[in-house]
């Protein structure tokens, strides 16, 4: 098995409370997923999802 990962720098034109961030990301995320024929239907099976995203921080902490 192959294992991908992406990093996005994301620059919110609004405030997003903390409580609403996983909202805000997994709808993006799913709707961005519904351009491709492939990941539509692995979204839409049921079950576990072959991928995950973490939440948003700022920009001036470091990635690993």
């Amino acid at each position: 098995m192959h294992y991908y990962e992406s990093i996005v720098r994301v620059n919110l034109l609004r405030d997003v409370e903390f409580l609403r961030c996983n909202e805000l990301l997994s709808t993006n995320l799913f709707k961005a997923m519904l351009n491709d024929d492939y990941l539509k239907e692995i979204h839409g099976q049921n079950g576990f999802k072959p991928y995950v995203f973490s939440l948003l921080y700022p920009p001036n902490q470091k990635t690993k």
